[in-house]
């Protein structure tokens, strides 16, 4: 997951609203890129299409704020 405490807080009201006790963190372990990224390239941008382009990665398909 890619910034993940964004993605986790809305992950994490959809189980509110579901009448599911638990958190996101409670359930699986996650690991977040974008703090990966910022100790391996301190200083430079770690946003998801930085990083495709600094490892090569295609993105051409990703869609603009969407999963690849």
């Amino acid at each position: 997951m890619h910034n993940a405490p964004f993605d986790s807080s809305f992950i994490n009201n959809e189980f509110s609203k579901t009448n599911i006790d638990k958190r996101l963190e409670d359930i699986c372990e996650i690991t977040d890129s974008l703090t990966l990224a910022r100790k391996k390239h301190p200083g430079q941008r770690n946003s998801l299409d930085a990083l495709c382009s600094r490892y090569e990665v295609n993105a051409s398909s990703r869609e603009l704020h969407g999963p690849s």
